[in-house]
């Protein structure tokens, strides 16, 4: 089983805004290794549901980790 990759606290990083139909936003952070290693998704909408937010929640954070392998 490989150890999840610990990221320091404070480091040198790039982040990339990529905007997916008008409804959800993707920020992918560059750090040092020139790989991505953190996402971020923000939502906006009235037709976005809290089970549909956390779903999408849920996903992009394993997707995080799944990076820092």
């Amino acid at each position: 089983m490989s150890q999840r990759l610990a990221l320091p606290n404070r480091r040198n990083h790039v982040t990339q805004k990529v905007l997916i139909s008008d409804q959800c936003t993707l920020y992918l952070s560059l750090h040092n290794a020139h790989q991505p290693t953190k996402i971020y998704l923000r939502q906006k909408g009235s037709d976005r549901s809290c089970e549909l937010i956390g779903l999408f929640g849920v996903i992009v954070r394993l997707m995080s980790l799944a990076l820092q392998q």
